[in-house]
């Protein structure tokens, strides 16, 4: 027998706040991390016997995040992780030990927390952050690995007063909200430095780099870059990540960690062999640049003929970008198609988004499908179309989609 879903009646609570769902997050709008820091310091989440590894970053956050787990779970170490968004259930977003938290922990959690404590003036992922904490404490976690959600000096995760600091590449993303400069966005993403923390950060260009520079100097924190060298000999953005990762490990527990899977939902995924379909989730300008080229390395190692990419994206995202950015590195190695995911959910473009992303549907799949040649789809602009890209992808191959990287 399936199992009660409650996750409704919390996604139902938390509706007025769920400003994933409802895009109207600003920094301006009155939204406040002062009654989560309350909550709690309230229920003495710390300090800690728990240490935390605290990451933020526009590039390679949830990759970072998802690499270390594995490093400290690999060295024999309970580890929890928490990141965001999930791809398909929310439950994916707190683990421990690889594990989802079951769905009937989070009902508890959110009957006990109701129970006790005004739910009302805490946000949707204020409420997965307390979660976060309290399962991780109450499974004994050695270590916890949390990423940020969005910025980070005002994030949820900013309650920590974490074992390290983590930062990834900064680069230009939700300007309405976090600033329109590379100084601006450096500012939030480096406002999770706390006093004499370490930091340790991937090379970063000048403008964030000034400003790591003086919050680790002002917060009294030893601040470390991973070499320069060691960064460009990676070909490609996953193994920089990875790299970057195993480096991060070692400085923090003094030896290195042992080799561990490096395959990633929703990130490069490949879906299907025969044809050849990969699910990537970039969603800003410097992400589509890091696809372009791979998608460059693949369709040259492959001989392809056509290249189908298929795309949707919130509405605040400029899609055009994105296309000239593709075009401007593929264009010239292989044929192109542009294809507009369809989306029901009013968030994203919607079928009359113009000659540059024609509508796609099931019957101009199965005839790209059709076409003689090698060829590669691609399904990127967002990492809340996943679910919707498996259910289409099932009912035109009529079987359950997977996971193939291998």
């Amino acid at each position: 027998m399936k199992e009660k879903s409650y996750y409704p009646v919390i996604h139902d609570f938390f509706s007025h706040s769920n400003y994933e769902a409802s895009r109207r997050f600003t920094l301006q709008n009155g939204y406040s991390p002062e009654p989560l820091k309350s909550l709690v310091k309230e229920r003495t989440l710390f300090p800690s016997f728990i240490s935390y590894i605290h990451i933020a970053g526009t590039l390679g956050k949830g990759s970072v995040a998802i690499y270390l787990s594995r490093m400290i779970r690999q060295s024999g170490q309970t580890c929890g992780l928490y990141t965001s968004p999930h791809l398909i259930h929310p439950c994916e977003r707190i683990q421990l030990n690889g594990v989802y938290i079951p769905e009937r922990e989070l009902y508890k959690f959110f009957r006990y927390f109701r129970m006790f404590y005004d739910l009302s003036r805490v946000s949707y992922f204020d409420f997965f952050t307390l979660c976060a904490l309290e399962y991780f404490r109450e499974k004994n976690a050695g270590w916890g690995v949390l990423e940020t959600g969005l910025g980070g000096r005002l994030d949820s995760t900013n309650v920590v007063h974490p074992a390290a600091v983590v930062l990834t590449s900064i680069a230009i993303d939700h300007e309405k909200i976090l600033g329109d400069t590379l100084e601006k966005i450096a500012t939030e993403k480096a406002g999770i430095i706390k006093s004499g923390v370490p930091v340790f950060s991937v090379p970063q260009k000048d403008e964030a780099r000034n400003v790591i520079d003086k919050a680790a100097q002002d917060a009294g924190s030893p601040l470390h870059y991973f070499p320069q060298s060691l960064w460009d000999q990676e070909k490609t953005y996953p193994q920089r990540n990875y790299r970057f990762s195993r480096w991060v490990f070692l400085n923090i527990f003094g030896f290195p960690p042992e080799e561990i899977p490096l395959d990633i939902p929703g990130r490069l995924e490949i879906l299907r062999r025969d044809p050849l379909i990969i699910y990537d989730a970039a969603h800003n300008p410097a992400s589509m640049g890091n696809l372009a080229r791979e998608i460059l390395r693949l369709a040259g190692n492959k001989n392809m003929d056509n290249l189908y990419i298929i795309m949707n994206s919130m509405k605040e995202r400029d899609m055009r970008t994105y296309r000239i950015i593709l075009d401007s590195i593929l264009e010239k190695e292989t044929r192109i198609e542009y294809f507009l995911f369809p989306m029901t959910d009013s968030r994203f473009f919607s079928d009359d988004s113009g000659d540059l992303f024609p509508a796609l549907s099931a019957k101009i799949f199965r005839e790209c499908v059709n076409t003689p040649g090698k060829k590669m789809f691609i399904f990127t602009g967002s990492m809340y179309l996943y679910k919707d890209v498996l259910s289409f992808l099932k009912d035109i191959f009529n079987t359950e989609i997977s996971s193939d990287n291998s």
